[in-house]
């Protein structure tokens, strides 16, 4: 670890990695929100169908988080971002000519490997940059960065939808399909920006088998880390169910039409991110005062209360207002609990770790959809909205017995 940068979260090459990712997220904002309605027009008809596309990006990332986190630790951190950063650009991309909705299943999934490269190598990065003290603060850029990204690229979306259609009257389907060239011109800057930009250093390493991950955590700790991972299981099945599920509530029960839900959708997760992004900020500051058992518990509380509340929306603009709160309640708890495992986690498996804890992130994002919209379409449609709290707060009180400060 570099003793320039160690105790400062604000360092270049914090913020050199944090605008690489905000390039990409960028990207992925600008055809995240339409991608279910990109899948309906194509001829996924029915809400299972759809949160395949959830499932199957989250399947694949689940599968190969852990995996490539342990090759970062071997081939360094710079070299597994722009790799995965140059493929996400290009099968990005490659969704253009998507003529059939199992063809953006496919691309969608192979999208998930390609995060299975980003994300446990850029967790681990800042691991590696920053120390304990400071990776709360250091954690809050790099997410930021991110919910800057996701919060400007729908925008930038809705404008190429709307100019698609009135503009250049292209038919729903095709105006669908520009956002993802320019979403994969951001993949692909970003591949490059990282590449002439991050530092190539990586720690040396040897990798430590499946069954032994565990054994170098300070006994201390070790249940710490394992509630860490539900915390993440039941934030990622939070985090996948919810974007699925409020665009089709949004447009089967609310009502609005396909170009409407469209809009709103957009102006959501903009809201969303952007509330996340300013959250954040305070939520690292936070972090770094080492109050964050107290931070992490009132914080996911009030986020499962907005979730539930969406069931007593009545109008558009009440929606936006629980969905600002949902996110920047889930914003101030995020460094916390990344700091926290942060601290634990031994140098030399960083990226395997890592890896490890986006695993059971994916397999949380992989299954709530799945779950949500199948209980959505054969129980109720508020259903998911009930089922999901109920999972993050017995994940919180199994965390919260076992939590232990280093």
């Amino acid at each position: 670890m570099n003793k320039q940068t160690v105790d400062n979260p604000y360092s270049w090459p914090v913020i050199a990695l944090s605008l690489a990712i905000a390039n990409m997220t960028f990207g992925f904002g600008i055809f995240f929100p339409y991608l279910p309605l990109f899948a309906e027009a194509l001829g996924a008809n029915l809400s299972l169908q759809i949160a395949l596309l959830t499932t199957g990006f989250m399947a694949a990332r689940t599968l190969t988080a852990l995996p490539f986190g342990s090759i970062s630790d071997q081939i360094g951190r710079k070299n597994s971002i722009v790799i995965g950063l140059f493929v996400y650009g290009v099968i990005t991309i490659l969704f253009y000519f998507s003529q059939d909705w199992t063809h953006v299943l496919l691309l969608r999934t192979i999208q998930g490997v390609t995060a299975g490269l980003i994300w446990p190598s850029s967790r681990a990065m800042i691991y590696d940059l920053v120390g304990p003290g400071a990776r709360g603060r250091a954690i809050s850029v790099l997410n930021v960065s991110a919910g800057a990204g996701m919060a400007f690229g729908p925008l930038f979306g809705l404008f190429l939808l709307s100019y698609s259609q009135s503009i250049l009257t292209l038919d729903p389907v095709d105006s669908f399909r520009i956002p993802f060239i320019f979403a994969g011109a951001f993949g692909l800057f970003s591949s490059l920006f990282a590449f002439l930009t991050l530092s190539s250093n990586s720690i040396p390493s040897q990798r430590t088998r499946f069954f032994k991950m565990i054994d170098n955590l300070d006994s201390n700790y070790v249940n710490t880390f394992y509630s860490s991972l539900l915390m993440n299981l039941s934030h990622g099945f939070a985090f996948g169910m919810f974007r699925p599920v409020l665009v089709l509530y949004i447009y089967q029960v609310l009502g609005y039409s396909l170009l409407e839900t469209a809009s709103i959708s957009a102006i959501s997760f903009s809201l969303g991110a952007f509330s996340n992004s300013i959250s954040q900020i305070i939520g690292g500051r936070l972090a770094d005062s080492r109050n964050r058992k107290y931070i992490i518990s009132i914080a996911v509380i009030l986020s499962q209360i907005a979730t539930f509340s969406i069931l007593f929306v009545n109008d558009i603009f009440q929606l936006y207002i629980v969905i600002i709160i949902r996110f920047s309640t889930i914003g101030l708890f995020i460094p916390s609990l990344a700091s926290l495992e942060g601290d634990i986690i031994p140098a030399n498996q960083r990226g395997q770790l890592s890896g490890l804890i986006e695993g059971f992130r994916g397999i949380g994002s992989a299954i709530g959809p799945l779950v949500c919209l199948s209980l959505y379409d054969y129980v109720w449609v508020g259903s998911p909205f009930v089922v999901s709290p109920a999972i993050f707060i017995i994940c919180l009180i199994i965390y919260y017995i076992h939590y232990r400060e280093p």
